[in-house]
């Protein structure tokens, strides 16, 4: 039994609202890479006597890494919703599953049902 979900377009108002959450993931997206890139190069380039040379010797320097990883994946989330700002439609599909993977605010069904009712479609 397949269930046939019909696109319906998305008003303006809406679609300014989901564009302006992508920008804040594109923002985000931006800090979390260039955090992440003066981490790496803190760790390669900075010599072995300077105060401010990044060392993976504390949980807290694994935390705060964990935790900008984690955002990362959250942005690029977030950043999945400008195909519905850019079609002008409001429809499931496998982009729908993927991005139910890697945000938070998207309910939650197992990836094999995701991806079969995508396939429905």
């Amino acid at each position: 039994m397949s269930l046939m979900i019909t696109s319906q377009p998305l008003p303006f108002g809406h679609r300014l609202g989901i564009f302006i959450l992508a920008e804040i993931s594109a923002v985000s997206a931006l800090s979390v890479i260039s955090l992440l890139l003066y981490i790496a190069y803190s760790t390669l380039n900075i010599r072995e006597g300077a105060t401010r040379r990044w060392k993976l010797e504390s949980a807290v320097h694994l935390f705060l890494l964990n935790q900008l990883v984690c955002d990362l994946i959250q942005a690029v989330g977030g950043l999945m919703n400008m195909k519905w700002v850019v079609d002008g439609v409001n429809e499931q599909s496998t982009l729908f599953g993927l991005r139910a993977d890697v945000s938070t605010d998207t309910p939650r069904a197992s990836t094999k049902d995701r991806l079969s009712n995508a396939r429905s479609y």
